[in-house]
């Protein structure tokens, strides 16, 4: 945390514990060392990246103010499963991948296949992503007016829960970057309600 404030030039805003176990959080080593920290100004605060619900509910009750989820059209059922938790202790969220790796992104041919050591070649089963490819296809009809791309549809989409705070998105090159600046627009109202519920279920 040290090393990152001197690189940075300034003490980190946000620090995160990088997808720990339930147990390792209820546990307490590293929360007490995350807190002490913060209590000694070398972080603004901190908080958990979590796998699945259960480290989000021991995040919660051992004090985060952030946690860390995977959140995109496709893939909803964490994020949904600690939504109460969340809304009543006032944390804050930050969505992971929005674009669900490239997929939501719109411009794989419905014939994708990923080279050896791509994780993403075995994420998906050749059906599965089909499938996806075939959903992605469905928001089309989202792309029109301020929504230019179906990038800026994934991200509005994610961006329009109340209880985002914020969106984590890769990139790779500048390029991407201010691609998916120019997708998000200039702030709410991201997508309308109307539009939010033409987004089909995830596959």
């Amino acid at each position: 945390a040290e090393r990152s404030a001197e690189r940075l030039r300034r003490k980190p805003d946000l620090y995160l514990l990088h997808h720990p176990t339930a147990a390792t959080v209820l546990r307490g080593e590293a929360t007490e060392t995350m807190a002490e920290l913060q209590k000694e100004g070398v972080i603004g605060h901190w908080g958990v990246a979590c796998g699945e619900p259960e480290v989000v509910h021991a995040a919660v009750e051992r004090g985060a103010k952030v946690v860390q989820l995977a959140y995109n059209i496709f893939l909803q059922r964490d994020l949904h499963e600690a939504s109460g938790e969340i809304a009543e202790a006032k944390v804050g969220v930050l969505a992971r991948s929005p674009l669900a790796y490239g997929l939501l992104c719109g411009t794989w041919p419905v014939d994708k296949t990923f080279p050896e050591g791509d994780h993403r070649r075995d994420r998906w089963t050749s059906t599965d992503l089909r499938a996806r490819l075939q959903a992605v296809v469905a928001l089309r009809p989202l792309v029109r007016g301020e929504v230019h791309t179906l990038r800026a549809v994934a991200l509005r989409w994610v961006l329009a829960n109340a209880l985002v705070s914020s969106t984590v998105v890769g990139v790779r090159t500048a390029a991407q970057l201010e691609a998916n600046v120019r997708a998000i627009g200039h702030g709410p109202p991201y997508l309308s309600d109307e539009d939010l519920a033409k987004v089909p279920l995830p596959p």
